[in-house]
C-alpha cells in the first residue's frame, strides 16, 4: 500500500456565524429528529446546506439537491425527504453574521433552544420553506487505527463524494473535484477541513 497526496475534505459547519456561538447553530441550522427525519427550525430562510444535530445528518434544500444530482459528480448517493415540525418566523438572515447578537435578538430566557421552543409555529412561514432532504451519499472504505495514526483505505479514485463505512465518521467527505463543486453550490454555507491523516489506496 502506497500513501497518497491526493487531497480529501470533510464537509463541516461554516465559520461565518461563529461570534454566534451555538445561538448561530440553531438559527442556521434547526433542530433535527433522526427517529423520526423531522426537522423543528426558522424560516422562511433556509440554507441551501446545513447540519442540524450531533449525528452527522446533512440536509440540503431542494435546489441544492437538483444541483447536486445534476452535478455529475460521482457516489452523490440518494435523499430522503425531511419532514418539518414546528417553524417559526425568524429572519436572522438579514442580522449583521459578522459581529455579536445585540441583547434583543437573544431569545426567551437565553438558551439557544429557545428560538424555537418559545416561539409559536407559524404555518404561513412553514409554506414559504422549500422542500428539504437528508443527504446520504454512497459509503466506501474502511478506517484502519493502528498506534495512533489513522489510514483511509479504499477511498482513492472512486468517488467525488462519499461516507466511509465506519459508525466513528459520520461526515461526508468530499475529493477536491467534489469540494469546488459543492462550494459551487453551496456557497459560504458550507466550510471544508482537509483530512490530515493518511490515505492509502
Amino acid at each position: 500500500m502506497t500513501v497518497s497526496a491526493t487531497a480529501f475534505f470533510e464537509l463541516v459547519r461554516p465559520r461565518r456565524m461563529d461570534c454566534w456561538g451555538d445561538y448561530g447553530s440553531i438559527l442556521r441550522d434547526g433542530m433535527f429528529h433522526s427517529e423520526e427525519q423531522r426537522l423543528d427550525r426558522t424560516g422562511p430562510f433556509v440554507s441551501p446546506i446545513s447540519f442540524p444535530g450531533l449525528d452527522g445528518a446533512v440536509i440540503v434544500t431542494g435546489t441544492a439537491r437538483q444541483k447536486l444530482e445534476a452535478s455529475g459528480l460521482s457516489g452523490v448517493g440518494e435523499f430522503r425527504p425531511v419532514l418539518l415540525g414546528k417553524v417559526v418566523r425568524i429572519d436572522w438572515h438579514k442580522w449583521d453574521r459578522h459581529r455579536h447578537l445585540e441583547r434583543e435578538q437573544y431569545p426567551f430566557n437565553g438558551e439557544p433552544e429557545e428560538y424555537i421552543l418559545h416561539n409559536p409555529h407559524d404555518p404561513a412561514t412553514a409554506s414559504q420553506v422549500e422542500p428539504l432532504w437528508t443527504w446520504h451519499p454512497l459509503r466506501i472504505g474502511k478506517v484502519l487505527r493502528k498506534k495512533g495514526v489513522m489510514r483511509l483505505e479504499g477511498i482513492m479514485g472512486r468517488h467525488d463524494v462519499f461516507r466511509l463505512c465506519d459508525a466513528g465518521w459520520r461526515c461526508i467527505i468530499v475529493n477536491e473535484r467534489g469540494m469546488e463543486c459543492v462550494k459551487d453550490i453551496c456557497g459560504d454555507w458550507v466550510a471544508f477541513d482537509r483530512i490530515e491523516n493518511q490515505i492509502v489506496s
